[in-house]
């Protein structure tokens, strides 16, 4: 191990590491001999953009004259509330690494993904719209998505059980309907027995599952 909470590495020799450390690209003097790392890291700029597709790629690239090329940008983004002519009528709770929104079949609440820029770790939050009030409902999740009825959230979750889990908002009692490390939540049938998912391994392909138990997925 040679950085903790830092991504994307790459090395300009003869001894000098560069790696993304939250939206900010940092260089640190290394030992490529030793593995280690020698006094404390720099900042080259900030934000960087990390792609949408593989959260683990922070766009930069570094020639070996030392020169840096990258795509600025912030991850943050915020919750707004568009007419249908996309004017921006409101923002709603506070700027962050927002993914994956569901909303609420009555509107009145979302939820979503948020996760941390330094350490990466993604959790489900939920936002009360009338109130403004963003409270944590599940950790090591993502990909949320409400039953019909509003009572409970499906995710999916890296903790624990993996897999295809549901939660409810009421007692916040859990339980996992696909224990599966390559599911994610697609959708639920509007009488609320359902729920599509998908399954990314050697292929993709989607699965169906009932949310009141009974047969296997």
């Amino acid at each position: 191990l040679v950085v903790r909470n830092g991504a994307a590495g790459q090395f300009l020799p003869p001894d000098v590491l560069l790696f993304v450390r939250g939206e900010t690209l940092v260089a640190q003097r290394f030992d490529p001999d030793r593995g280690d790392l020698r006094g404390d890291p720099e900042a080259v700029t900030r934000p960087v953009m990390r792609a949408e597709v593989a959260w683990y790629r922070d766009l930069f690239s570094i020639s070996r004259q030392g020169v840096v090329v990258f795509r600025p940008g912030s991850a943050e983004r915020r919750l707004v509330w568009l007419d249908r002519r996309g004017t921006v009528l409101k923002s709603v709770g506070a700027a962050g690494v927002i993914m994956n929104v569901s909303l609420s079949f009555d509107n009145r609440s979302a939820a979503f993904t948020l996760r941390q820029a330094e350490t990466g770790m993604q959790s489900v939050w939920t936002l009360d719209l009338e109130r403004d009030l963003a409270t944590a409902f599940a950790e090591a999740a993502w990909m949320p998505i409400y039953t019909p009825d509003g009572n409970s959230i499906l995710f999916r979750s890296e903790s624990g059980t993996f897999g295809l889990h549901l939660k409810s908002l009421r007692d916040q009692r859990e339980e996992t309907l696909v224990s599966d490390n390559f599911v994610s939540p697609s959708d639920v049938s509007a009488d609320g027995r359902l729920v599509l998912y998908t399954r990314t391994k050697a292929s993709q392909d989607i699965g169906v599952a009932r949310l009141t138990g009974g047969r296997k997925p």
